[in-house]
């Protein structure tokens, strides 16, 4: 997918060409060029590539989980210039550079957001955990007062619900809970509100777990054990 022609593209209604791509219900707010189309595309092959380079930029410096602006002015690792790492940074800057300056807080954060979680996930830093929650929250500042913020808090309650499996982050489920409800109390005319409330529903769900030997002798009771959540 290529960025040539990048004033073109980001003056082109992506849904102009929707017959012939495959758009989501919320493409219109979060990708309504065809820059950023294309640019999402295009960093979708690059991953696709990665396990075909033996160059692989490890992503360590901790300023690529900068605010938008600071990433935008980063400059590429020349040492890695060949990497698929390198090539995926550059067409979020370009993305990031694009929307910085055309007034759509949703497609913004969108991007934003995309841009972190592939850093978090790419990234060999020591502390990818904390450099990506330190940035969700200097996002959530940001944007306190605008509705498009529930983007974020999204993100937020994902990786807490995603990190309250084991004994030592339980309250992270409830954290969870909490800024969905926080999100939903201050914007629930919000058009994709609806990323919280599914979170909450999958948080109070309840689930009935059921374990027990396979091999048991005819005369021994079976020992069954259930565990509950929620």
């Amino acid at each position: 997918a290529s960025l040539e022609n990048a004033m073109v593209l980001q003056q082109t209604d992506a849904l102009k060409f929707a017959a012939l791509l495959e758009k989501g219900a919320d493409s219109k707010a979060l990708q309504p060029s065809l820059f950023d189309f294309l640019g999402s595309r295009r960093i979708q092959i690059l991953e696709q590539l990665s396990q075909a380079t033996s160059a692989k930029n490890p992503l360590t410096n901790p300023e690529l989980f900068g605010d938008a602006p600071q990433f935008v002015a980063l400059s590429l690792d020349s040492v890695y210039a060949s990497s698929v790492e390198n090539n995926v940074v550059d067409t979020y800057r370009q993305l990031l550079a694009f929307r910085q300056n055309a007034g759509n807080a949703p497609a913004l954060l969108y991007v934003d957001l995309q841009r972190l979680k592939y850093l978090k996930e790419h990234t060999e830093a020591a502390n990818p955990d904390s450099l990506y929650l330190a940035a969700l929250s200097r996002l959530e500042k940001q944007y306190a007062a605008n509705e498009a913020v529930v983007e974020v808090l999204a993100e937020k309650a994902n990786y807490y619900l995603a990190n309250s499996n084991d004994d030592e982050n339980k309250s992270n489920k409830k954290m969870a809970y909490d800024i969905c409800s926080d999100g939903l109390k201050r914007f629930p005319n919000y058009k994709r509100i609806g990323l919280l409330s599914n979170i909450q529903k999958s948080i109070a769900h309840k689930t009935i777990g059921m374990s027990f030997n396979q091999v048991a002798k005819p005369t021994t009771a079976l020992k069954v054990h259930l565990n509950t959540t929620n």
